[in-house]
């Protein structure tokens, strides 16, 4: 009787497979959701959605030297900063097992791989900006940069701290681009229900035009991290 119940165990299999997460690259960070259709006990197809900022390594967070509101708590803002820069990503992929699937197992391997399109989102990162006047009195002003406003988006002297996450949704501008993933896939119970996975991988992503994200800096619209991502889910 106990070895029926174990035969019977070992052969429960699942069709669906819903996951959630979220995770860090070497740029920022990742949400994450994916709907796989089990196809065999090693292989599944999946459809991924991936929210992800990327910040340039070059930026630098300072705080404002003058307040010119006299307030006591200081401000801080990203020296430089033109730009914030995030991605949607949606693409399909496929997910491979290279070892076994049993109840007796604490961890199954798996090799996965996602590309597809992605769209770049590049909302202007704004400053609150002094501005002189005469005699003693001075004007603040909440600005993105532009070439007219350059000599005091770049003074710390003249900054009074970044305005805020708020400002810069309605300027979105939309970057265009391609994706591709490989990852390595931990699954904690590969039979369970509840699906608990970890994913180590890179990501590479190639854009249609140039993402500044710092001011006067030029780089290849090509961003490649590592990343580690972790899931939880539900498998039907």
């Amino acid at each position: 009787m106990l070895l029926l119940v174990q035969t019977i165990q070992a052969q429960k299999s699942f069709g669906n497979e819903l996951l959630f997460g979220g995770g860090l690259h070497t740029r920022g960070f990742l949400l994450t959701a994916e709907y796989s259709k089990i196809q065999t006990e090693s292989r599944s197809l999946s459809f991924r959605m991936e929210f992800t900022e990327f910040k340039n390594p070059k930026e630098k967070r300072l705080t404002a030297e003058r307040l010119a509101t006299g307030g006591n708590s200081k401000r801080s803002y990203i020296y430089g900063k033109q730009n914030n820069f995030y991605a949607l990503r949606l693409g399909p992929g496929q997910r491979f097992y290279i070892s076994e699937k049993t109840e007796k197992s604490v961890v199954a391997l798996a090799f996965s791989y996602n590309g597809g399109f992605s769209m770049g989102m590049l909302k202007p990162y704004y400053l609150d900006l002094i501005y002189r006047l005469n005699p003693d009195g001075f004007r603040l002003s909440s600005e993105r940069f532009t070439e007219q406003n350059r000599l005091v988006f770049l003074e710390p002297l003249d900054i009074n701290g970044a305005t805020g996450f708020s400002a810069g949704w309605n300027d979105l501008t939309i970057a265009p681009g391609l994706f591709a993933k490989g990852s390595l896939i931990f699954d904690w119970g590969a039979n369970d229900n509840v699906a608990k996975i970890l994913e180590l991988g890179f990501t590479a992503d190639l854009y249609f035009r140039n993402i500044p994200i710092i001011v006067d800096e030029v780089r290849p619209p090509v961003f490649v991290n590592l990343f580690i991502n972790f899931y939880f889910g539900k498998r039907w």
